[in-house]
């Protein structure tokens, strides 16, 4: 039998031969050494397994038939391992060579907390944030805290709504209370889902500034038009998803119709710029959805451990709320 190390490492893959390679000599190049690694790859056509099994055989490789995604490819990743706590790595990153030493130092002096989040810099330019976590406003969406700020900003630890699913660390008892990640979404923003779970049931998200994670922000999303409209689909759809599984009634009774104000105003911008597949096959994402959404849902708020209140006051809004976001886009035209 194996014996548990304290992290098992997941870096979910879909053809990402050409950024591979310097995640995981990274990884290799950490200074806290109890860790084993698994890469789950999502039917790659692009010889990914082959090099991962060549070039690194220290790392389990779980080969998937199909494309899953990658909430279903981290839950095989989280079943396939064996650490004592959870991190979860893109494959379009190069951690800190301390990455993982100062994650322990937050947990040895943080027992109580479950979830810590790191620090993620864009990989092009060193000197400005990608995120310092997750946040949300609750009627205009998840946003990456700290975002082209410059690096020196969000120096501090401090508790926030959620961890990035590229850098997030997560006692693994907490998937056994909560659930894992939600495979319906199949991608995009399953990590705010998560944390909306665990912040309903008490569970608190540590920031660790000086957990340090390059992304190659967008590498393996890919730009193209197919894709694009993929991404735009995904985003919207789990969006309302989140709303769906997640909002209490005062939530919804106060936030509800901002939504649906947002969600026509991108229907119809989309109608206007002939995206007719993204502007239709949301919706039919939606309501095919729907009856599964509403039955998680169910489950969800009869487990809460916190009231709405302390619920809206671990969301924020980077605007300043709805009322200032709207001022602000009529009166001047921009921001």
């Amino acid at each position: 039998m194996s014996t548990a190390c304290q992290f098992s490492i997941i870096i979910p893959n879909w053809n990402g031969i050409e950024h591979i390679e310097e995640c995981l000599l990274s990884v290799g190049q950490q200074r806290f050494k109890d860790f084993d690694v698994v890469v789950v790859d999502n039917a790659s056509t692009d010889r990914s397994v082959q090099f991962i099994h060549e070039h690194f055989p220290g790392v389990k490789v779980v080969a998937l038939a199909d494309n899953l995604g990658f909430s279903a490819g981290v839950n095989c990743g989280i079943r396939a391992s064996i650490g004592k706590f959870v991190v979860l790595l893109n494959n379009d990153t190069v951690v800190a060579p301390n990455w993982l030493e100062n994650l322990v130092k937050a947990i040895q002096d943080n027992p109580n907390v479950s979830i810590f989040a790191s620090k993620l810099l864009n990989y092009y330019d060193r000197g400005v944030i990608d995120s310092a976590g997750d946040a949300l406003d609750l009627s205009l969406g998840p946003y990456k805290i700290g975002e082209y700020q410059p690096k020196g900003q969000f120096s501090e630890s401090r508790f926030i709504f959620g961890a990035c699913g590229g850098g997030g660390c997560y006692r693994r008892e907490i998937f056994d209370q909560i659930g894992a990640f939600d495979e319906d979404f199949f991608a995009y923003f399953e990590d705010i889902d998560l944390s909306f779970r665990a912040n309903w049931a008490g569970i608190r998200t540590l920031f660790v500034p000086d957990a340090v994670i390059y992304h190659k922000i967008a590498a393996t999303s890919g730009a193209s038009s197919a894709n694009k409209d993929r991404f735009d689909i995904l985003r919207r759809r789990n969006f309302i998803f989140l709303v769906i599984k997640n909002y209490s009634l005062p939530l919804l009774a106060r936030h509800l119709p901002f939504i649906m104000l947002g969600h026509v105003a991108q229907f119809l911008r989309n109608i206007s710029q002939r995206r007719w597949r993204v502007a239709f096959e949301t919706q039919w994402m939606i309501l095919n959805g729907l009856s599964g959404m509403m039955r998680k849902r169910r489950q969800i708020l009869a487990a809460r451990m916190i009231g709405t209140g302390e619920m809206r006051e671990l969301c924020s809004s980077k605007y300043g709320g709805t009322v200032a976001f709207l001022r602000k886009k009529l009166g001047s035209g921009r921001g």
